[in-house]
């Protein structure tokens, strides 16, 4: 059986191929087990840390609006849970102790209709967060300052509840993200 290609795009597919199985082999090449050197399969958190216990998140004392500590709290632990390899374990047991407290929850008008119609709602939400080693005392990570912000249209049924419900999750996404390792 003849090959019908002419011989300058055999020779072009050929070096596409050489080129497509280079680029692979330096990809594979620089897997390390140090984030910071290049690409890694290793966790993103220390491998010795199996379980972690969230405290139920404080609420400063300029904040009046109830209930979104308990809510950041089970977000956290939900999102812990199902992104990480991480367990949720009582305190007593547990490896490490991720703390916080809730410093603003602010709601601001983007849009209005008309005198007094919104239209359009920004929920924010900041806070303070601690994650530490309980048998080493090391801090593991500390943010003074962690902020979030969502939006929901009451013209559109979205209720508060809702749009910050979106918010909190959003937040707790945010902070397990921030309690990978450093790269």
């Amino acid at each position: 059986m003849t090959n019908t290609k002419p011989p300058a795009i055999r020779v072009a597919v050929l070096a596409g191929m050489a080129m497509s199985l280079s680029l692979l082999g330096t990809g594979c090449l620089s897997l390390t087990e140090n984030p910071a050197e290049g690409y890694s399969a290793a966790p993103l958190h220390d491998p010795k840390i199996k379980t972690v216990f969230v405290e139920m998140f404080k609420r400063h004392k300029a904040e009046f609006r109830r209930g979104y500590e308990f809510r950041l709290t089970e977000a956290l632990a939900k999102q812990i849970s199902s992104a990480t390899d991480l367990r949720i374990a009582g305190k007593s047991t547990a490896d490490t102790i991720l703390s916080g407290e809730i410093l603003e929850v602010d709601f601001n008008v983007l849009s209005e209709v008309g005198a007094d119609v919104t239209r359009e709602v920004q929920i924010s939400i900041k806070v303070a967060v601690r994650w530490q080693n309980v048998r080493s005392g090391e801090i593991m990570m500390e943010l003074a300052e962690l902020k979030v912000a969502g939006e929901y249209i009451p013209r559109l049924g979205e209720d508060e509840f809702r749009g910050s419900q979106v918010t909190v999750e959003k937040l707790a996404r945010r902070i397990v993200e921030k309690m990978e390792s450093q790269w």
